[in-house]
């Protein structure tokens, strides 16, 4: 009586087999390709709150609406939580939650040398004013970009505001896309690139792939596609030498938020080509002082 109530072994074995295997294949692939797993998954999330956002902008708003928009301001930032998700998420179902604390303890790690603390603070706002200067000793006028953010501080309250103003600003940044973005793309893609090419190579390649990410927000905010992509190209370039020679998301976020200062307040983006030039400057200077192979300081 008991053999017929429950069912045979290899009859539980059969109903059972097709969903393990499933649940394996799925794990597998995670395991195995984890990258892109992160990448379907960064791209995926934040796609899906940016896209409405291009239809939106396509709709007449000009720029300043489009930043005030209570809607534009909740989609961008849903959009933005997506590198730090699709990173929890990956490492979370591949190594469990003693790989999240891993990756999350670099935001701890803040022991390294001033001099980072420095160069992730100050360079790309450094460039910002370089540019300018640029600008006026060549003779373009105006040398502030007219229209620009800074241009109107400026008109506001000066340089002194400017230069006052900065630490708080670089504070607040901090608090936003470079909290949500750093841990996905220097923390988690990064150093699985540099598994497989040279260090200076996979900064720049994760640096493209985050411009490319940024695409439906470059069409939103109607930027010139050419400048936006090499900026931020660049940009990845150089917050990947950070990373790389600190193993700290803390620096990271620093100097991506430094990036949003010179981006938003000192209108870095509005100065073209020559910034562009200022910055591949930038970054032709660090390969000179530091390997490709590593990116670490040349003996």
């Amino acid at each position: 009586m008991t053999f017929w109530l429950r069912p045979p072994k290899s009859a539980l074995d059969c109903r059972v087999m097709p969903v393990t295997t499933q649940h394996s294949s799925t794990d597998t692939w995670m395991m195995r390709h984890p990258l892109a797993a992160y990448l379907l998954l960064a791209f995926a999330i934040a796609w899906l709150f940016w896209v409405p956002l291009v239809f939106i902008s396509s709709e007449g708003p000009d720029r300043q609406s489009l930043v005030r928009s209570p809607l534009v301001i909740a989609l961008q930032t849903l959009g933005a939580t997506a590198p730090l998700v699709s990173a929890i998420v990956v490492i979370g179902l591949t190594r469990g939650k003693r790989g999240v604390r891993q990756l999350l303890g670099g935001l701890r790690r803040w022991r390294v040398g001033w001099w980072w603390y420095a160069a992730a603070c100050l360079l790309i706002p450094a460039l910002a004013g370089i540019g300018i200067a640029v600008r006026a000793a060549i003779g373009v006028d105006p040398a502030v970009p007219e229209g620009s953010a800074l241009a109107a501080t400026l008109a506001d309250t000066g340089w002194i505001a400017v230069v006052l103003t900065f630490p708080l600003q670089l504070l607040l940044q901090c608090f936003g896309s470079p909290l949500l973005e750093e841990p996905g793309w220097r923390g988690f893609a990064l150093p699985r690139v540099q598994n497989r090419i040279p260090a200076a190579w996979a900064a720049l390649l994760v640096g493209a792939i985050w411009g490319l990410w940024h695409l439906p927000l470059f069409l939103t905010f109607h930027e010139n596609l050419a400048v936006s992509f090499a900026l931020i190209t660049l940009h990845g370039f150089f917050l990947g030498w950070l990373y790389v020679n600190t193993r700290s998301l803390l620096i990271a976020v620093l100097g991506h938020a430094s990036l949003g200062v010179a981006n938003n307040t000192l209108s870095l983006p509005d100065q073209g080509v020559v910034q562009v030039a200022l910055t591949l400057a930038f970054c032709a200077l660090i390969l000179a002082f530091f390997r490709i192979s590593d990116l670490r300081l040349r003996g």
